[in-house]
């Protein structure tokens, strides 16, 4: 019966109010990169060893409680990604004579790479973009909690046999409580 007497704007804006709404928006670039064509020899500054990511997502929300939120996140990554030809030094490879004995023969497969076989880079960009009016609301349920350590116990299992020892921080008094 209360509805009777409100006009169209006082209706919406208590249906506004009573009303539980989330909208997301979302848009995601994952694995970009360009294809290497043709037959060239690959190269360390070629485009092709990058990989680009990027990710926007929105999510605003409003309920009985909250009258307006917009939480906002961006978060932007390149990768970078590059093989080398591996320039292998096998010092052993041709002396037959020096490794005959049975355990030996396994130093005649010794190598050593003079490069590195690959170079890997990833970094990544995070932004959190939070309004001024959520940050005070957090700040209501935040507190600093100092804590002092005072003692720890150390325990080591073993089938041989277990050891626990404990360690007094405040008047550095150690003990071994097994064995």
């Amino acid at each position: 019966m209360f509805f009777l007497f409100l006009n169209q704007e006082e209706k919406n804006n208590i249906l506004q109010q009573s009303e539980d709404y989330t909208k997301r928006k979302s848009i995601n670039l994952i694995g970009v990169n360009k294809q290497k064509t043709g037959d060239s020899k690959p190269r360390f500054y070629d485009i092709e060893n990058f990989t680009f990511n990027y990710s926007y997502n929105q999510i605003e929300h409003r309920d009985y409680e909250i009258e307006s939120m917009l939480d906002q996140n961006v978060r932007a990554g390149a990768s970078y990604n590059f093989n080398f030809n591996s320039a292998k030094l096998v010092p052993f490879k041709n002396n037959d004579s020096l490794f005959t004995g049975k355990y030996f023969k396994i130093l005649k497969d010794f190598n050593l790479n003079l490069l590195p076989s690959n170079l890997s880079i990833k970094p990544e960009l995070d932004n959190f973009d939070y309004t001024k009016e959520q940050s005070e609301e957090g700040y209501k349920n935040f507190t600093v909690i100092q804590c002092k350590i005072k003692s720890i116990e150390w325990l080591y299992l073993a089938a041989k046999g277990h050891r626990r020892a404990k360690f007094n921080l405040e008047n550095n008094k150690d003990t071994w409580l097994v064995p």
